[in-house]
């Protein structure tokens, strides 16, 4: 199969909808906060979704569908669709199975993440509403691996829009019972995403007849499942590793009073808009381009789609981060500052987000390379660095350091590692990566012009007396002004690849 689709018009299609989604999405959980705030009924929301948060992001985003994509990437259309249904069929037992187990365990599970038996008792019933999720997250994930590998990437797309304006549906409804707010909102989230999964399943259900006229002898079949198959508990595991270090943070985060967890929760939404469009939007953009270049063993362009995507990466993300870090205070209250959000609330999330943005670049450029690290089906490494990771977490956590503090440590040293390791694959295959310290110099001083004139707006607005949107409104303009202008004094080619990005043509400068 070739992906015709160049990797600037996929990046556009994607950037769309996920800045569409993502949108939304700050609206629902906006819309959350205001009914819910941020005491122990919002704890008990956060810790209801957690899990379910976990599986949408390791399959749907994850190793299952990046593992499978690129398989598909590399069979024939009669085989691929052959192998879809057969799996379609395997996993949808296997995923069923999971739930029954988890149901069963749910007693236990909810005593893990709370921190006593009165609340676990409370967080039983919710997770019996939540679990489900797990079912409808990998069977969607199932459907959007195959539709990316056929370069069709408007459906997958768009079901991320779906499942917000169902969401948002039920939290309208919930806001009717408030009594009942909390199961009215994780039920609808299960539903949601029953929605979310069938959506992507009825285009190919359109088909269905096509893959039956397909020959092909039973041990082939079997081999490609069992290796697929094999290959998915290592690759899941390390596709987990930001959630299941988040969890790690939630766990301990529960023995320092009430009101943290919601305040992580709420937190780490904020950060899904930059992380969506940036890391997420990127890493699937580059999935199939660095795929294929994989199985033809074409190392030297692999090379160069990879080192394309971590400097857009990195070009985007810092900025994002010390933007944040200078609008905290003032964008929590403009957001969270309404309804049944209490005011001594608002900065328990603004000291949350501030200590959660060093995971915006490690999470970021963490999705990238362990995108590269599946084409290259380097499973079994992928997931050592994961139990590392996990383990200092654990480690530091239990010497007394901040949980957040101790999940950014890890997770940079997952990113790190896993990118040294892959400096040492391609060096072996005698190919390199031209990324050179100039650049991470030059993304740096433009991220810190951006900071700097960000509180600067912020400061100017305070000085004339506006209002907190009239506050947030200056600060980003000043901010995303310096880093353009930054940008074009210190680096005119990449600047030249945001503007492809964005679908400006012009001449490739000399830079």
């Amino acid at each position: 199969m070739s992906v015709s689709m160049s990797f600037f018009a996929l990046c556009r299609k994607i950037f769309a909808f996920s800045l569409l989604s993502r949108l939304l999405g700050l609206v629902r959980d906006l819309a959350i906060a205001w009914l819910v705030g941020a005491g122990p009924a919002a704890d008990l929301l956060a810790q209801a979704l957690r899990l379910p948060h976990i599986f949408r992001r390791l399959l749907a985003e994850g190793s299952l569908s990046l593992a499978l994509t690129s398989v598909f990437v590399q069979l024939s259309l009669p085989k691929g669709r052959l192998l879809y249904w057969t799996l379609h069929r395997r996993l949808f037992w296997l995923l069923g199975l999971l739930l029954i187990f988890a149901l069963l365990c749910s007693q236990p599970l909810a005593r893990l993440l709370s921190a006593s038996a009165q609340e676990a008792q409370k967080l039983v019933p919710l997770l019996a509403l939540a679990l489900p999720y797990i079912l409808f997250a990998g069977m969607a994930a199932l459907s959007m691996s195959y539709l990316h590998a056929r370069r069709s990437f408007t459906v997958p797309a768009s079901s991320p829009l779906i499942f917000n304006c169902l969401v948002l549906l039920w939290v309208l409804l919930a806001s009717l019972w408030p009594e009942h707010a909390v199961p009215v909102i994780v039920c609808g989230v299960s539903l949601a995403g029953l929605a979310q999964w069938l959506w992507q399943e009825w285009p190919l259900r359109r088909h269905s007849k096509v893959w039956q006229e397909a020959a092909f002898s039973k041990h082939e079949l079997q081999s490609e499942l069992r290796t697929i198959l094999a290959a998915q508990p290592q690759g899941l595991l390390a596709a987990a590793t930001p959630h299941l270090a988040l969890l790690c943070a939630m766990i301990f985060l529960a023995n320092y009073g009430p009101g943290q967890v919601s305040a992580l929760f709420y937190a780490e939404r904020l950060l899904e808009l930059p992380l969506g469009l940036i890391g997420i939007c990127l890493g699937i953009a580059s999935l199939p381009h660095l795929s294929l270049a994989a199985s033809r063993r074409h190392f030297g362009r692999f090379a160069r789609k990879l080192e394309r995507a971590l400097h857009i990466t990195l070009l985007l993300i810092l900025p994002a981060m010390t933007g944040l870090w200078a609008l905290a205070p003032t964008l929590t209250g403009l957001l969270f500052g309404h309804g049944h959000f209490a005011a001594e609330d608002l900065p328990r999330v603004a000291e949350m987000l501030v200590l959660l943005l060093p995971l915006l670049p490690a999470q970021a450029l963490g999705r990238i390379v362990l995108t590269a690290c599946m084409a290259l089906g380097a499973w079994r490494m992928a997931s050592i660095c994961t139990l590392a990771c996990l383990g200092l977490i654990v480690s530091l956590c239990l010497c007394g350091l901040h949980p957040v503090i101790a999940v950014a440590c890890g997770l940079t040293g997952y990113a790190m590692f896993l990118w040294f390791w892959l400096l040492y694959v391609l060096v072996r295959q005698g190919a390199r990566l031209r990324f050179a310290p100039r650049f991470l110099l030059c993304a740096l001083t433009c991220a810190l012009c951006c900071a700097l004139c960000a509180q600067g707006g912020i400061s100017l607005a305070l000085f004339l007396d506006l209002g907190a949107a009239a506050q947030v409104l200056l600060g980003l303009s000043a901010g995303l002004l310096a880093w353009l202008i930054a940008l074009r004094l210190l680096r005119q080619r990449d600047l030249w690849r945001l503007k492809k990005l964005l679908g400006e043509r012009g001449q490739s400068p000399k830079n």
